[in-house]
């Protein structure tokens, strides 16, 4: 976790008012703004969000953007993976091109993995160009990721609220979200909206209560909200709902590091 900058916000940590994440860097005003020649993080175009007012974020002191063909990648694996776990059989003509096409993918990986850096610990500037980059998207799975669900995401007036929707590829028990994956995205979007108001905290524990099972390719609601805050300590809990009926809620308790601060207001 970084260091604090003005007025207790970690440095370089920018909040878009509204986000649409669910695909390609044009769907997604995180990954707006340039990169430098290392892929560090330029100006982002989009406001940054404090409890529905918007204003100017600083620029971004560390962390990397994903190169664009990387993030074009991620999208296209999230709908094939999609999509190869709900063929119930294939054909002959159909499993030849299957394997033509895993081929090619074997083909890329190898390609890339000559320039795939495995440091335990990445770099979070342009330098050293050597070691591991780190992709930032702020707390929530970066457009660069595969396993990222397709979401909306918003934070106004102290709240965090949007929908998401959980494909095949999350599945545990028939028709639900797995609770791993439940318990993931509550972890992100509490973390998110800490974010958002301005405190850099950490995970210490994390409750999920599992009220009914969380059902797959179904638009659910969320929304997160702050109930207690302390000297270095916040509690923040959420909800998953849909159709006036509550899957999932969550409590967690977040720390601020000793290096960190925030204005407790």
């Amino acid at each position: 976790m970084p260091a604090a900058g003005p007025a207790g916000r970690p440095a370089g940590w920018g909040v878009p008012a509204e986000a649409t994440v669910r695909g390609a860097a044009r769907d997604d005003p995180i990954l707006g703004g340039g990169c430098d020649s290392g892929g560090h993080a330029g100006r982002p175009s989009w406001g940054w969000a404090i409890s529905g007012r918007v204003s100017e974020p600083p620029a971004p002191s560390f962390g990397n953007r994903p190169p664009p063909p990387v993030v074009a990648l991620a999208e296209s694996l999230r709908r094939l993976t999609e999509t190869m776990l709900c063929v119930p059989a294939l054909g002959a003509e159909l499993a030849d091109e299957v394997e033509r096409t895993r081929a090619v993918i074997d083909a890329l990986e190898r390609k890339l993995a000559p320039h795939a850096l495995h440091d335990p610990v990445p770099r979070l500037g342009s330098e050293p160009a050597s070691q591991r980059p780190y992709y930032l998207t702020q707390v929530l799975l970066g457009p660069h990721h595969p396993l990222r669900p397709e979401l909306r995401i918003a934070h106004e007036d102290g709240v965090t609220h949007g929908t998401v929707t959980f494909g095949v590829t999350f599945e545990g028990p028939p028709g639900c979200v797995h609770g791993g994956f439940v318990a993931h995205f509550f972890d992100q979007i509490l973390g998110q909206h800490n974010l958002w108001a301005r405190i850099p905290a950490m995970t210490g524990t994390l409750s999920v209560r599992f009220k009914k099972g969380t059902p797959i390719l179904r638009e659910l609601s969320f929304d997160v909200r702050h109930e207690r805050r302390g000297e270095r300590k916040v509690i923040t809990s959420g909800r998953l709902h849909a159709g006036g009926e509550v899957f999932s809620e969550a409590e967690g308790t977040f720390v601020v590091p000793k290096s960190a601060s925030w204005d407790p207001r």
